[in-house]
């Protein structure tokens, strides 16, 4: 069988779930081999599997948009949308930039009050 994989994916035996809908319906699937583009997934043949879903993995801390490739019976395998994927990724880098200047802007302002803070009780005890 001729091999047909951009990148040569790892033998894995993972839990995932597909995320999907507007509501949020989740299923939970096994990831059977994975590489940094795709993935093939063991899920429940009662399952509908959409065209495109999230796929949460737990276990790695990752979440990729996914688009389903092709199935059969209860496996099927799915691509990573690698351009939404960096988007996200920066996106996420632009919340982290503003949250730590967000959170040195905080410390500045508890270093100034617990200045102030001293500041008055030095004047209290001397002013008794």
């Amino acid at each position: 069988m001729e091999e047909r994989r951009a990148k040569e994916r790892t033998r894995t035996l993972i839990a995932a779930r597909m995320v999907f809908g507007a509501q949020g319906l989740t299923a939970e699937c096994e990831i059977r081999n994975l590489s940094a583009t795709g993935a093939k997934l063991i899920v429940d043949e009662e399952i509908p599997v959409p065209t495109e879903f999230m796929l949460e993995i737990p276990s790695k801390h990752r979440t990729h948009k996914a688009r389903l490739v092709w199935r059969h019976a209860d496996a099927c395998g799915v691509a990573f949308d690698l351009e939404a994927e960096q988007a996200m990724a920066s996106d996420e880098a632009t919340r982290l930039r503003a949250l730590e200047e967000e959170n040195a802007a905080l410390r500045r302002q508890i270093r100034a009050l617990k200045a102030e803070l001293a500041l008055r009780t030095h004047f209290d005890e001397n002013s008794m």
